[in-house]
């Protein structure tokens, strides 16, 4: 086939591509506004890029293209000579293999290569995948650009091959696509974009899109680093992934005033699977570990995370670390069983709402800590999760839960109010005459609300959010005429009785007491214990028939 023919076959492949993926789009059934507004503008970028760079520049008199002989300074020769030619483009043809030994800077250039392979030379060591550039000496990648604006990728499929490289990154740099960008078995980050990292390249990525993108066998799927701005992922899927599919992290930026992102779009991505370190993979000195499917940690991020479906990661579906935003409408799932792992994890959050969100088979469902503010977590639908949620001892006051009771077991959902109930069911307790003697509970019915430590202090209950409680108290002393029986809550904090009732003693029948009071707390954590105090003149036993000794706490307010 000639040069012309070829060039010819290629921008149909083109075309084709370009209009198959703009006819399918990326649908807007999504559930956030953004995600939506997204997923319609990624359908129009398709025909943007046809327009523009439909005409590029054909590398095929620079390299082979077989993918036995070695293509990387013919490669390197072409975006040269298309660059003198006042190029915006250049065109891989479709059925190129290109053999790449060294990293091939884009020079900003776009390159687009629908039906074509770059191939990472497995034989070469890693220190030779370092990028030539006096800031970035330890960084390592196929192709990259540093400082450009406006560029893109399209249609390109990216093979590491295992070696110790990153398939495509980009250095700062605004309006940078990846669209239709497929990379394999990298032991690395397959397609990141970096802003604002190191003197010499102190650039931020503004607008940055990676669309309809394919990773398979990465360390690193899709990696945002360093400060971004509008950013999007956006219909991506990723395959078989060693430590995120998604990996957010503004704290590498060089100085702390750049160390944020705002305005990110991550939206209907699908995410499976999780890998082992592969024996052949060189580490990276970091965890070789499975860590988060989406991460997003280290340095305040503002996102919108919805319609994102994720399913057999086995440790952190979500860790949503400082991240403000939204966080709606994804499918979290742990194939592998409840065997452990958490579906969402919030950290240092300031202004989330996390909206409805499906969690399967996970140990743990939501996961807050203490150093979440000014946040709002919505109803979320459970299966299969053992902990629904896990609350900080310290929860601020500002994080406001409106799904915030279960009882049922298996994920079964219900809208009664946030509450515990623990009893004795196991043997009867002595009270010795004339004593304040605490009540041990042996036995948790529910515990929503994360206040009750049976394992730990079954003696006790500690509130750990101000607001006020409803305390209903029942215990049955043996039978016995003599003096009365007292039930009463104390405030084991400042050592205060709050509430108390009593019952005389009674011939022939047992004698039960029975306290109900609702208490305001606004100083956390405040601990409360029930105690029991008879004077009949000798011991007698808490009887564990019916529903003695029993408590509910109940949150009204």
């Amino acid at each position: 086939m000639s040069t012309d023919q070829e060039s010819s076959t290629s921008r149909r492949t083109l075309l084709t591509g370009l209009a198959a993926f703009a006819a399918g789009g990326l649908g807007t059934s999504i559930l956030a506004p953004e995600a939506a507004e997204a997923a319609t503008s990624a359908t129009k970028l398709a025909s943007e890029i046809a327009a523009k760079y439909v005409s590029g520049f054909d590398i095929s008199r620079y390299i082979k293209g077989n993918g036995k002989a070695d293509d990387t300074v013919g490669f390197r020769r072409a975006i040269a000579a298309a660059i003198t030619k006042g190029a915006k483009a250049i065109l891989i043809p479709g059925g190129k293999r290109l053999l790449i030994s060294a990293p091939v800077d884009l020079n900003g250039l776009s390159l687009i290569g629908y039906g074509a392979t770059v191939l990472a030379n497995p034989r070469t060591t890693p220190a030779k995948w370092k990028i030539p550039h006096a800031a970035l000496a330890n960084d390592v990648a196929v192709l990259y650009a540093i400082g450009h604006n406006a560029w893109s990728v399209v249609g390109l499929t990216i093979d590491c091959q295992n070696a110790f490289c990153k398939g495509l990154t980009a250095w700062g740099g605004d309006y940078i696509t990846y669209l239709n960008v497929t990379v394999k078995n990298s032991p690395s980050a397959a397609l990141q974009m970096m802003g604002s990292e190191r003197a010499g390249v102190d650039k931020p990525i503004r607008f940055g899109r990676m669309i309809g993108c394919t990773v398979d066998r990465a360390r690193w799927s899709f990696t945002l680093d360093g400060q971004h701005v509008g950013t999007q992922i956006v219909g991506c899927t990723s395959t078989n992934c060693l430590n995120s599919h998604i990996s957010i992290d503004p704290s590498v930026a060089r100085d702390a005033a750049k160390r944020a992102s705002h305005g990110l779009v991550i939206v209907g991505n699908s995410l499976t699977g999780a890998i082992a370190n592969p024996a052949n993979w060189h580490t990276t000195g970091g965890a070789n570990t499975n860590e988060a499917g989406i991460r997003m940690v280290n340095a305040p991020i503002l996102a919108t995370v919805s319609g994102n479906y994720m399913s057999n990661w086995p440790t952190v579906g979500i860790e949503a670390h400082h991240v403000g935003g939204t966080i709606v409408g994804n499918v979290v799932v742990n194939d592998s069983g409840r065997t452990g792992g958490t579906g969402i994890e919030l950290r240092d959050n300031t202004a989330l709402s996390l909206g409805p969100n499906q969690i399967i088979n996970y140990a743990k469902g939501v996961d807050i800590d203490g150093s979440v503010t000014d946040s709002r977590i919505l109803p979320q639908g459970f299966s299969n999760v053992s902990s629904r949620y896990v609350l900080a001892s310290t929860l601020q006051p500002t994080v406001q839960i409106d799904d915030a009771a279960y009882r049922s077991p298996g994920g079964v959902f219900s809208t009664e109010p946030a509450a515990l109930k623990a009893h004795r069911s196991n043997a009867s307790q002595t009270i010795s005459t004339d004593t304040q003697t605490p009540i041990v509970f042996d036995t948790e019915s529910y515990d929503d609300m994360g206040i009750f430590d049976l394992a730990g202090a079954p003696d006790r209950v500690t509130i750990h959010r101000p607001g006020r409680y409803d305390f209903g108290i029942t215990v049955t002393f043996e039978e016995n005429a003599n003096g009365h029986r007292e039930v009463r809550l104390l405030d084991a904090t400042t050592d205060t009785a709050v509430a108390r009732a009593q019952m005389p003693g009674l011939a022939g029948t047992s004698t039960t007491v029975v306290l109900s009071t609702e208490i305001a707390v606004s100083a956390v954590p405040t601990v409360f214990q029930v105690q029991a105090f008879q004077n009949s003149g000798s011991d007698l036993a808490v009887l564990t028939q019916g529903f003695s000794a029993a408590i509910h706490v109940r949150k009204s307010a």
